[in-house]
């Protein structure tokens, strides 16, 4: 004898009672139904409300979230490092300037505010480029996902806002180093 078996069954019901309805099915399965003799061993036999499928997109969405922060940590640190190391090279090759900037009359913290503002406009310029390209890649990812784009201005004023901190952050010990340099040892090098 042949047994016709339905892989799923939607039941609709008021949304105030969905609570209600699920534990009324729930019990069915466990007690009343022939289902579970009548299904395998590996067979799982589950009641499932909309609010479930909400709760498992949710997760899916706060993993990719996860995944996408620690990818734009990773690259703000990058940023820093290369900023830094950007930074440290100009000050070696400018160390003649420095000292004419000094032997001229300029004090520690003008020759930190020259370095300080080139690294904030590495990194506004970085942001600024970087902006786009993160919105392309969005766009491209939402397109693939078939799901909708909508632009976060905010969200965008921050990321220059931090890319410009970034800069300046990662700017710091080359103008230290850079206020540091004694002029008269400046002027000599080559």
């Amino acid at each position: 004898m042949r047994q016709r078996a339905y892989p799923q069954v939607t039941v609709v019901t008021d949304p105030r009672q969905t609570a209600e309805t699920r534990e009324a099915i729930e019990e069915y399965l466990t007690d009343d139904a022939d289902a579970r003799q009548l299904s395998a061993s590996d067979i799982e036999l589950v009641a499932r409300s909309g609010s479930d499928f909400i709760d498992e997109i949710s997760d899916v969405i706060e993993q990719i979230t996860r995944f996408v922060t620690g990818i734009g940590v990773i690259s703000l640190v990058v940023g820093a490092i290369g900023i830094a190391n950007v930074m440290l090279v100009s000050v070696t090759e400018r160390t003649r300037e420095i000292g004419i900037m000094k032997a001229v009359g300029a004090r520690n913290r003008d020759v930190m505010g020259v370095f300080l503002i080139e690294a904030g406009l590495l990194g506004t310029l970085g942001s600024v480029l970087g902006v786009p390209l993160g919105l392309a890649v969005g766009f491209g990812a939402t397109r693939y996902a078939e799901v909708g784009f909508a632009l976060a201005l905010d969200w965008m004023v921050l990321a220059v806002v931090v890319g410009i901190l970034v800069g300046v952050v990662a700017g710091l010990y080359p103008a230290w180093r850079a206020a540091r340099v004694d002029p008269i040892d400046a002027l000599r090098h080559e």
